[in-house]
Order: C-alpha cells, then sequence, then structure tokens
C-alpha cells in the first residue's frame, strides 16, 4: 500500500482514517474497538510528533497503537460480557464506554442509610467482582463514593468517601492489589440525575466501579505490515 498525503493541514485527520480503516478489518466489534484505535491511534501520533519522528513513521505509529488500542476495546467487551453474567440479579449496573468498564452499586443494595458498612447481601456480588479483576490485572481500578444533597456537604462528603473505603477493602480482601485501587469520595458534587425527586436522589446515592485498562508504554506495538510513503 503506498499512501501520499499532500496537505499538511489534514495529515492527523487522514492518519485516523487510515488507522480507522485498517481496524475495521480487524475486529468483530464495530463500537469499542473503534474507540480503542482512535485513542491508540492518537496515543501513536502524539508519540511520533515528540519524539521527532518523520511522517512515514507517524503513520505507522498511529496505525499499530491503533490495533493496540482495538485489542484492548475487544478485551473489555470480554470481560463486560462475563461480569454481566456473573452479576447478574445483584442489581449492579454495568456500562462499557469503550475505553473503561463502570460498575455502579446504587446505595439501595449496598449500603443501609447514613452507613459506610457494606450489606451482607452484597458482599458475595464483590467477590464475584474481584475474581472478574483479578482475572484482568492489566487494569486499575477507581471506586467512588456519591451521595445526594440531603445533609450537609461535609457529611456527605465523608459518608461518600468511607463507602468507597469499604468497598475497596473487600476487593482488597479478596487479593485484588491495593496498588491498583484508588478510593475517594465525591459527596453530592456529581449527581447522576436532579436531587428534586426521590428517585433522583436514589440515583444519587452510588458507588462507581471504573475498571480502566493499563497501556504499557514499554510495549512492543504490532507490525502493521504497510508501505507507507508520504509527502507534505
Amino acid at each position: 500500500m503506498r499512501i501520499n498525503i499532500l496537505h499538511k493541514p489534514f495529515k492527523i485527520i487522514s492518519i485516523l482514517t487510515i488507522s480507522l480503516l485498517c481496524m475495521s478489518a480487524c475486529t468483530d466489534n464495530p463500537y469499542n474497538a473503534k474507540q480503542g484505535a482512535i485513542i491508540g491511534a492518537t496515543a501513536g501520533i502524539m508519540s511520533g510528533f515528540l519524539t521527532g519522528d518523520d511522517s512515514n513513521g507517524t503513520i505507522k505509529r498511529a496505525i499499530a497503537g491503533g490495533a493496540l488500542g482495538a485489542a484492548i476495546g475487544n478485551e473489555l467487551d470480554v470481560q463486560e460480557e462475563e461480569l454481566r453474567k456473573n452479576l447478574e440479579g445483584s442489581g449492579a449496573l454495568i456500562k462499557n464506554t469503550g475505553n473503561q468498564l463502570i460498575v455502579t452499586l446504587p446505595e439501595a443494595i449496598t449500603f443501609d442509610i447514613d452507613s459506610s458498612e457494606v450489606r451482607y447481601s452484597l458482599e458475595d456480588t464483590l467477590i464475584r467482582l474481584s475474581k472478574s479483576l483479578n482475572k484482568y490485572p492489566k487494569t486499575n481500578v477507581e471506586i467512588i463514593g456519591h451521595t445526594d444533597n440531603v445533609g450537609g456537604q461535609d457529611y456527605n462528603q465523608k459518608l461518600s468517601t468511607q463507602r468507597a473505603e469499604s468497598v475497596s477493602s473487600i476487593l482488597a480482601q479478596n487479593d485484588v492489589s491495593r496498588s491498583r485501587i484508588k478510593a475517594y469520595g465525591r459527596g453530592e458534587i456529581e449527581p447522576m440525575m436532579s436531587n428534586n425527586t426521590s428517585k433522583g436522589r436514589a440515583s444519587n446515592r452510588r458507588v462507581e466501579i471504573m475498571i480502566t485498562p493499563l497501556i504499557d508504554q514499554n510495549a512492543k506495538l504490532p507490525n502493521v505490515g504497510l508501505n507507507l510513503s508520504v509527502r507534505l
């Protein structure tokens, strides 16, 4: 394949387009793989620019980075599917953004009102989640507590932090490395819904577990096997 890019202002767009076209032929998942490919390709472009790489090298980095990003996106899909099966019926909510998984634990299934002690009935769910995290160890885990706006702001901040730390402790007790875990509270400042209704307040009282793949900066990028010629 020989590629000529004639106008410098279109360089980045052209590189990203090439990367996405290549990734479309390499995966069965059209959305999350492309999300990963965009992230990986962008990282490849920035790496080329920062290291002073020539245009051919930058395109190759973008495509190779796209391949790595698409692979990460596909692995998230696999983990998501497994988690949905393992946590089915628990009340936990799972969202795949394409570059991370977000497991949301509503207060109604996790804590009693004004308590930071995890309900015994949810501990088995967290044990199953721990097994998934241990199966996919190349991820960071952020545990974030949230509340509604009822009560004082300082109290809500403290309660949200304590709840995040309680969930964190159970994961750590089930062999998830503490070096992977970051637990903190956001109090009432990041609501999902309006606090003007009881339904909205219930949705806002939650703990979110954000699972983000690690990108090894020293990992060998895939050999994309393309003959590229770029004229700027």
